[in-house]
């Protein structure tokens, strides 16, 4: 749990998941971070990712903060999907792919693409809860995310 939310936190401050997974990809490589404690991270990225389009969304349209909210939904709802498992992902994947800088990179693509099949297959029920939202609860969401 607080390696996602380490990750969540520099991916925010950083805005850029793509900087936080290739640190930890240097630092697993390097032996300083083993790969089981960087995959928590790298999956926690996904969701400080969304900081960026939610602080551009605020005094934009309505569709906007939609697509934003959305955005912080999908990789939060990915992430509490898979944190009952992530030690045992993590495991998995560091035995499945033998070098540890590879499995951190490994379970990046994985969860990105369960939630993306995921997402394909739910996308009717989710478009319609991301509607629901008014412009005000879009507004109050992305601040309060933001502090």
């Amino acid at each position: 749990m607080m390696g996602v939310l380490a990750g969540v936190v520099v991916t925010a401050i950083v805005q850029s998941s793509s900087i936080t997974t290739g640190l930890c990809i240097l630092l697993v490589q390097q032996s300083i971070l083993p790969a089981t404690a960087a995959i928590p991270i790298v999956i926690g990225a996904n969701i400080g990712t969304t900081a960026t389009a939610l602080v551009a969304s605020i005094k934009m349209q309505k569709t906007a903060r939609q697509v934003a909210l959305a955005n912080l939904c999908f990789n939060t709802f990915g992430v509490l999907l898979f944190l009952p498992f992530l030690g045992w992902f993590a495991a998995k994947v560091v035995d499945f792919a033998g070098e540890p800088g590879t499995a951190v990179a490994w379970a990046q693509l994985i969860f990105n693409l369960v939630m993306t099949l995921a997402v394909l297959i739910l996308l009717r029920i989710f478009q319609r809860r991301v509607e629901l939202f008014d412009s005000t609860q879009a507004r109050a969401a992305a601040s309060a995310v933001l502090g």
